[in-house]
């Protein structure tokens, strides 16, 4: 100790500051390990991932990122939460993708794993579906449900139910209104989705 003023010693004890110190340090939790084993399967305009989970650091889920170059930059698609160790990304076909997952936990998150790259098949979109109409005055109402990976939509027509359907437009809405009808004619419509697959069936 050392002697002040006004008489008594003046202690400091370093080693109990130290040790508090150390037991700080050891306190504060990590981020998770990068995880390992990613694998990709190649779908129908999908890609199906799984990997190992990650170790350290108590990792409490998952983030996916992809990109069209296999050096990144890496974009977020999608996340899971522990144990989950999968992810599928519905994504348009016919090019080639690269896909990274890291780990993540209350701190932070761990370096991206190791790139691997997956070929999704490019198919046509989905048929439309929830296709409802409403007649008017010598017109037609038209509604439909967005079909995935479709630019735009193909509305057909026939006043018979077996066709021929000719073409009467096409949309990029969801909706579609077909005017000049004669009333009292009962009319049939189809919708087919178009994407880079091409058409998808009415």
């Amino acid at each position: 100790g050392m002697q002040v003023q006004g008489g008594g010693d003046f202690i400091t004890d370093e080693f109990s500051i130290a040790d508090t110190y150390a037991d700080v340090v050891r306190a504060v939790v990590i981020p998770p390990n990068t995880p390992a084993g990613l694998n990709t399967t190649s779908g129908t305009n999908m890609v199906s991932l799984s990997w190992t989970a990650a170790t350290g650091g108590a990792p409490t889920g998952y983030t996916v990122k992809r990109s069209t170059s296999s050096g990144g930059p890496f974009t977020t698609v999608g996340s899971t939460t522990v144990p989950t160790v999968a992810y599928t990304d519905s994504v348009e076909g016919g090019s080639i993708y690269y896909y990274v997952v890291s780990a993540v936990n209350g701190v932070g998150e761990s370096a991206n794993s190791s790139a691997v790259s997956a070929s999704p098949i490019l198919a046509p979109p989905d048929t439309p579906t929830g296709f409802s109409t409403s007649a008017g005055d010598s017109q037609a109402s038209l509604s439909w449900s967005a079909s995935e990976f479709a630019t735009s939509y193909e509305v057909k027509r026939s006043t018979d139910f077996a066709g021929p359907y000719t073409s009467v437009g096409t949309t990029s809405d969801l909706t579609y209104n077909d005017s000049g009808l004669t009333n009292a004619v009962t009319y049939y419509y189809v919708i087919a989705a178009i994407g880079a697959g091409g058409p998808s069936s009415e």
